[in-house]
């Protein structure tokens, strides 16, 4: 796999986390949207 492949990845990996932690973080809120999870989880 080329390097830039490889940075490729561990930005999609990198965009990933970040989507789990908006995520947990929504599921916190007593009155958050559950369409927001929903949405980063797919």
């Amino acid at each position: 796999m080329r390097e830039r492949d490889i940075e490729f990845v561990f930005q999609w990996l990198k965009k990933a986390e970040f989507d789990l932690i908006t995520a947990r973080q929504v599921l916190k809120l007593s009155d958050g949207p559950a369409d927001t999870p929903c949405f980063h989880a797919q």
